[in-house]
């Protein structure tokens, strides 16, 4: 391995100038920054990472989670979205990123000791599973955390402007004609009792109060289990005119139930996705979804996390909403306060 002594040898300089030099020291003429910095370039020269973390107290390592309950939860759309914005940003401000698990070195250990054993600067957690005690200790340790989909907590967190979101796509419903609308919610997560708050406040400005039955739920990215709960609003005596889904996948599940049932998208039932995946826009009709800034969500959470890092402020910090954007599509039908009551009766067993 090539030090900086064999570099300050080869050009005929001091150790102090090749460090100055490889740091951006600001006392030496440019001209030398660049024949020190080429020089160790053509001799294949890479920093000590173990000694600059030493030296500098940080490791320029972000730890990343996104322990779900789905152990594929990385494989979804949005997750992997986020994810690869969140290691773009990290890269471009000088870090690695590395995932945290519960294994290392053959043993297992908690979430907090696999950190603290590598020596992370700082840990995102993206869509984890907030709920879980594992989850729970590490956002609970002092180690200086970023949260995606996760409020309240006491770390920085970065999230879509879900009320907003909610109140976008409840309004678009609204404006439409729809005055029976309900909502499959996402199940057991942070962000599912979020949205399902935000559903009932954009519910309450139109002056709809939408019966317990209207308010159901599923995982999230279930197929399945999107389907049983679009069959339980199909029993009810007096179904919806329009169903939201927790996501985009779980609105197809939905409206493959619609259409064992014999029911037309969006003539005999409209349907609302979430997230804006591409997927939607691929399907025929169109989706009606909202979109999340899976960019700016992932950017953010790198800058709010390396902020917490310079700072050490620990101190809960308000979350970062990020704006997204509604996506009219075409599952959504136009109703006349005359075609506002139900359909013929859907074929349920």
């Amino acid at each position: 391995m090539v030090t900086i002594s064999e570099i300050a040898r080869h050009c005929g300089v001091s150790i102090a100038t090749v460090s100055k030099a490889l740091n951006r020291g600001g006392d030496i003429s440019e001209a030398t920054v660049q024949r020190v910095r080429q020089a160790a370039q053509a001799l294949g020269y890479a920093p000590n990472a173990a000694a600059r973390a030493l030296k500098t107290k940080h490791s320029h390592n972000l730890g990343l989670l996104t322990q779900l309950r789905d152990s594929h939860g990385r494989a979804h759309e949005f997750v992997s979205l986020v994810i690869s914005a969140f290691q773009a940003e990290a890269e471009r401000r000088g870090y690695d990123v590395t995932l945290v698990s519960q294994q290392a070195q053959g043993a297992t250990m908690s979430y907090v000791e696999h950190c603290r054993y590598r020596g992370f600067d700082g840990i995102a957690l993206i869509c984890a599973d907030f709920l879980s005690p594992a989850v729970r200790e590490l956002l609970e340790s002092l180690l200086p955390c970023v949260t995606v989909d996760a409020y309240p907590t006491r770390h920085a967190s970065v999230m879509t402007d879900n009320e907003a979101a909610l109140d976008a796509l409840v309004a678009h419903a609204y404006g439409l004609g729809h005055r029976r609308i309900a909502y499959i919610g996402g199940k057991g997560s942070a962000i599912a009792e979020i949205r399902a708050a935000a559903f009932r406040k954009a519910c309450a400005r139109h002056g709809l109060q939408p019966p317990v039955a209207y308010l159901d739920s599923a995982e999230f990215n279930d197929l399945h289990a999107a389907a049983v709960a679009t069959r339980r609003l199909l029993r009810l005596p007096e179904r919806p005119t329009c169903i939201l889904y927790p996501d985009d996948y779980a609105c197809l599940g939905g409206m493959a139930e619609l259409e064992a049932q014999g029911l037309s998208v969006p003539e005999e039932m409209s349907v609302i996705g979430f997230d804006g995946l591409q997927l939607g826009q691929l399907l025929r009709p169109h989706l009606t979804t909202y979109r999340q800034d899976t960019e700016a969500i992932g950017r953010l959470a790198v800058q709010r996390l390396l902020e917490t890092v310079a700072d050490g402020d620990r101190t809960p910090a308000e979350p970062l909403w990020i704006p997204g954007q509604l996506i009219p599509g075409e599952t959504v039908a136009c109703l006349s306060k005359s075609s506002a009551t139900p359909s013929r009766a859907a074929n349920t067993p």
